[in-house]
């Protein structure tokens, strides 16, 4: 008789319906066992809008009038049998390999706790607000750097490591079951931060962290993005900022008191405050009044808390500020065109 599955794949599905089906397709489309995963989707969508898979005996549907991550995935929690979670937003993609790949990785070092793999965009034309398209190019993100092995984990590593994408996309990412029970009450309250807060978790305990070199999930960059790859147009960030700020910041602000009291000096919160004082300079350029001191302040607190060599490939942003200070009318303007094809 067979036994349960070795990995559960849980697909959020949120408000958007557009990809859903092509995300439950890469899942359906994987090289791996059947009987080696299950799939749970988690969404407040009706089932129709999973397509082909709407009725399909081997995905559990579970759906949610309401909610944020967190708190769907700790409900979704008991129905996992698998002892490794994998994830995956429903408007990206696996590719075919991707599930073998974590059961080797799994399988291989016993005592790995997180993987993280490298991350190809979907390559896509968009429109701008007056009709120019421009392409998005396929870029990778994510360091790949092999095993990181618990007494090897410095300070120093695991902040390389996040700035180097490590803790970018939860699509990427696959945990034990344990991670996720390691982040306590913080778990229930993640609204857009959870691949921070499983990237710092499994840092903070006692698990070995695996990077894979190979792009095994596709990200698709669109309008409704609830999170942006390094290197995006700056004004894709700064709509981020103004859509999903408030969340961003109070995700940074838990996930940096979670590293501080559970860290005990091993691991640093300075790069989580670092996402939330990039999200509240962006959001200070959209202020209707700003003033050119409260964007002094906000650079200021995003410079004390970021590494030259981060601040240095942030150009766009850099130079919307710098056209803040000269003229804030103007540099709210800019930023809200969509273009994307033009630095100020």
């Amino acid at each position: 008789m067979a036994g349960p599955p070795e990995i559960s794949v849980v697909v959020v599905a949120y408000d958007r319906h557009d990809f859903i089906a092509e995300a439950l397709d890469s899942v359906a489309l994987q090289d791996l066992d059947p009987a080696a995963f299950e799939v749970i989707v988690c969404t407040n969508l009706p089932r129709s809008t999973l397509g082909p898979h709407a009725n399909d005996p081997r995905m559990t549907v579970l759906q949610f009038p309401s909610g944020n991550w967190g708190e769907w995935v700790l409900a979704a929690l008991p129905r996992c049998r698998g002892d490794v979670l994998c994830f995956l937003d429903d408007d990206d993609r696996f590719e075919p390999t991707k599930l073998s790949c974590v059961r080797t990785a799994f399988e291989r070092y016993p005592t790995l706790g997180y993987f993280h793999n490298r991350v190809r965009r979907i390559p896509q034309v968009l429109s701008s607000t007056d009709g120019r398209r421009h392409e998005l190019r396929t870029t990778l993100e994510g360091p790949g750097s092999g095993l990181l092995e618990d007494r090897r984990k410095s300070r120093d590593r695991i902040d390389r490591l996040f700035w180097s994408g490590g803790g970018f996309n939860a699509s990427a990412m696959a945990v034990r079951r344990e991670v996720v029970g390691s982040l306590g009450p913080l778990a229930s309250q993640l609204e857009v931060g959870h691949p921070l807060a499983l990237f710092y978790a499994a840092a903070l305990g006692s698990w070995d962290l695996y990077f894979e070199s190979a792009a095994l999930t596709r990200y698709r960059v669109h309008p409704a993005n609830r999170s942006v790859p390094s290197g995006s147009d700056v004004r894709t960030e700064f709509r981020r900022a103004a859509q999903r700020g408030d969340a961003v910041v109070r995700d940074s602000e838990r996930i940096a008191r979670f590293i501080d009291s559970h860290g005990r000096g091993r691991v640093s919160s300075t790069a989580v405050r670092s996402v939330g004082a990039r999200t509240r300079l962006l959001r200070s350029l959209n202020l209707p009044d700003l003033s050119r001191t409260q964007l002094l302040h906000a650079l200021g607190e995003y410079l004390s808390l970021t590494p030259p060599r981060i601040v240095a490939d942030q150009r766009g942003m850099l130079a919307a500020v710098a056209l803040g200070l000269l003229s804030p009318r103007q540099a709210g303007a800019w930023l809200r065109d969509r273009r994307g094809d033009a630095e100020p």
